[in-house]
């Protein structure tokens, strides 16, 4: 995507999930939300939407 320092903050969201077994993690799972934080920074991710939306 080649996206410079913008020196600026965005928020990120996401959610962790552990399993534990005998009061230890023996899973992990994450996920989290790139997409909001590439709005964050200006860019247009579904310039196809705004497209169809306008026509």
């Amino acid at each position: 995507m080649n996206i410079g320092p913008s020196g600026g903050c965005v928020t990120v969201r996401g959610i962790n999930i552990d399993r534990l077994r005998g009061g230890q993690v023996i899973e992990h799972w994450d996920e989290t939300v790139i997409v909001g934080m590439l709005i964050q920074r200006g860019l247009d991710i579904f310039p196809s939407l705004d497209r169809e939306a306008q026509s």
